[in-house]
């Protein structure tokens, strides 16, 4: 929950707690943090009116290898594609590599984990994605 004071943060918890009580639920204490300029959520660093990405995050996008297969493509697009919000024009950055889900999805009935053919468009598109990510701009 969000507040503008430390007072008005306290008045908005104490409503919340009240209105699980009346209901019958609980939180998890060890669940729960409490007066915080920022939390993580989702992946996400979220406060003061702003929205990152998390540092653990960039790190193993920084470290990320090269893919040798559909599988490893389409978890690397996963990642990626979770934070694209942060990359403008990022479908035409991940075009390269979305197309080599193409290729997987033809030899469909054959091995997931086949090599694919890569080249120096998936590679810069793979590079260019990674940096990008690494060097997301913070939402306002």
């Amino acid at each position: 929950m969000y507040s503008n004071t430390y007072k008005e943060h306290l008045q908005h918890l104490r409503q919340v707690l009240q209105t699980l009580r009346e209901n019958e639920l609980y939180a998890k204490p060890q669940k729960c943090v409490f007066a915080k300029q920022e939390v993580d959520f989702c992946g996400h660093i979220v406060g003061n009116g702003v929205v990152k990405v998390m540092q653990t995050k960039i790190k193993s996008i920084r470290e990320w290898p090269q893919p040798k297969n559909v599988h490893e493509v389409r978890q690397f697009l996963g990642l990626a594609g979770y934070y694209r919000r942060f990359i403008k024009n990022f479908s035409l950055i991940a075009l390269p590599l979305s197309e080599l889900l193409k290729v997987g999805e033809e030899n469909k009935r054959k091995h997931k984990y086949k090599p694919i053919p890569w080249n120096t468009a998936h590679q810069l598109a793979f590079e260019r994605l990674k940096q990008w990510l690494t060097d997301a701009p913070i939402l306002q």
